[in-house]
């Protein structure tokens, strides 16, 4: 009763469709539904508002919802360029929980009570209060507004207590980090800037914690194999590992992207990641933005953490067989799908009508 599905799917398209921090969003498509079209973590997103739905552990993107992004997308960019059904990296279809409130008022329109945002609700009954809808990106307004919520049906708290502080707790990574950070490491460590700029944005001031784990990885692979006597004027010990370091750069887990193996090691010892699934998922995001490099990774993950966690033989085919499971649900290129049809005059103009929101007949600015 306090939660309703509605489906969304979003499609991620290489990073050349968008220009570097500029999107848009068309709030009037061809069947009434919002299309949005931003840059995120390097490549574009292009999703649309929810669709009612019956709800599911694993849903997966329908084939008819990714062709009618492309082909709504596709107005939007030069009538010279194709955009094509092989350009899709990876496709997903998400759930959001749509609240209603069991415990709201009755009265008013009769939709008055459901919520695309989250809902507190406080059941007088039995005192239980819970949480239902909301998002991931206001997590912690649905935590501040639950403990004001307790606090405010509960007699038994002390007045003086004051409200949620979440709002005044750093989070973890704020200590160390600046805006400057993405140089200081490449820097500290000759890291790409594309690497350098991904940690500092994920890690904040522990992206040290992470290079440092890679060098460490390293001088042990280098003390184990290229051990140097001092008597031959080569470098040796850390200074001469540093140098090795510095001179080929952190280890990536996939040479088109910036995720670095240490980061797997580091989610395993640190951050509690116990399965490769999340990893490839949502430690790292390579799940949704490329589905074949995710599988191709696969086997490396469950490697890396098969090592730090002492998985056995069986726990790592486990691993391997689930995420290949998890992966059947997002949807990838297909090149022999064909390509999108080119907007047309008709398109073109029709785009046209929703910029001249005055009727003016051209575009001021």
């Amino acid at each position: 009763e306090a939660v309703r599905g509605a489906s969304g799917i979003h499609i991620i398209l290489p990073a050349y469709y968008a220009p570097k921090g500029f999107g848009l969003v068309d709030m009037n498509t061809s069947d009434g539904r919002f299309l949005f079209f931003l840059p995120w973590q390097n490549h574009v997103l292009v999703g649309t508002t929810d669709k009612p739905c019956k709800p599911t552990m694993r849903p997966e993107p329908d084939e008819a919802e990714i062709r009618w992004l492309l082909n709504e997308a596709s107005k939007f960019l030069s009538p010279s360029l194709r955009l094509r059904r092989q350009d899709v990296m990876s496709a997903w279809s998400g759930i959001r929980p749509l609240a209603v409130d069991p415990h709201a008022s009755s009265s008013g329109s009769g939709t008055s009570s459901v919520s695309r945002d989250h809902v507190i609700s406080h059941d007088p009954k039995s005192g239980m209060i819970f949480v239902s809808g909301g998002k991931w990106t206001t997590y912690r307004e649905m935590a501040e507004d639950a403990i004001d919520k307790v606090l405010e049906v509960t007699p038994s708290i002390p007045k003086g207590v004051g409200k949620c502080r979440t709002l005044e707790v750093d989070l973890v990574g704020l200590e160390g980090y600046d805006s400057n950070l993405a140089i200081r490491l490449i820097q500290a460590y000759g890291v790409s800037e594309a690497v350098a700029n991904h940690l500092a944005v994920t890690y904040g001031g522990r992206a040290d914690d992470v290079l440092s784990l890679d060098m460490s990885s390293f001088r042990n692979a280098s003390n184990n194999n290229n051990a140097k006597s001092n008597g031959n004027g080569q470098k040796n010990g850390n200074e001469y590992v540093s140098a090795l370091f510095l001179s080929s750069g952190p280890r990536l887990l996939h040479p088109d992207f910036p995720y670095l193996e240490a980061e797997i090691v580091f989610a395993a010892r640190h951050d509690w990641a116990v399965r490769a699934e999340d990893v490839i998922a949502r430690r790292t995001r390579l799940a949704f933005l490329n589905k074949h490099a995710a599988i191709q990774v696969i086997p490396r993950v469950v490697e890396l953490m098969g090592k730090e966690l002492n998985w056995s033989a069986e726990r790592k085919q486990q691993e391997v067989d689930s995420c290949l499971l998890f992966l059947r649900h997002f949807g990838g290129s297909k090149p022999s799908g064909g390509d999108v049809r080119m907007a047309t005059e008709e398109d073109m103009k029709e785009v046209f009508r929703k910029l001249d929101v005055a009727g003016l007949g051209y575009l001021t600015r």
